[in-house]
């Protein structure tokens, strides 16, 4: 196995760096903000902030249509490529000096190699930005549930006692006209 990976590691590696590369300009440094603040959200020792609460519930949301933009840019990127790799297919298929259909179908696949790996590459791409935002979504309820737990216990126990001298006298017998 390890020999036929050995193979192919000079492609896939330059796939893995296409794709990382693609990755950190468009999406990484929102991304890593995002992990910033899991990473305070998971803090045991230090308690995250209702400023940082509201900065994920606020802040987030509105990073994420930044994300979306550069995400269906990518994705419009990659549907040219499919319609112009079905182009290039049927152009080789056309070209094709093979007999019959299947030697046909072998040179066209051949000549849209290179495409499908392009393709490979922008859909590992989507997959992951896609997946990201997953998160980000799953990291916004949480932080919207701690935040709503903490302002309901402020209000169920208040700080200061209330004050004994302006509370109503129920004992009179005062009806509405």
């Amino acid at each position: 196995m390890n020999q036929i990976i050995n193979l192919y590691e000079d492609d896939t590696n330059a796939v893995h760096e296409w794709c990382e590369e693609i990755y950190q300009n468009k999406f990484a440094t929102f991304f890593n903000k995002v992990r910033d603040l899991y990473r305070k959200f998971q803090d045991r020792d230090k308690p995250i902030t209702d400023k940082e609460l509201e900065e994920i519930m606020t802040n987030l949301p509105l990073e994420l249509f930044s994300v979306s933009e550069n995400l269906n840019n990518l994705r419009a990127s990659c549907e040219v490529v499919k319609l112009k790799r079905k182009e290039k297919r049927l152009k080789a298929f056309r070209e094709s000096g093979a007999k019959n259909d299947n030697g046909r179908n072998a040179e066209a696949d051949e000549a849209v190699l290179e495409d499908d790996i392009l393709l490979l590459g922008f859909s590992t791409i989507i997959q992951r930005v896609e997946n990201e935002i997953s998160f980000c979504r799953e990291l916004i309820m949480g932080a919207k549930k701690v935040y709503d737990r903490r302002k309901s216990t402020e209000y169920a126990a208040p700080i200061n006692p209330p004050e004994i001298g302006h509370q109503s006298n129920y004992s009179d017998k005062v009806y509405i006209k």
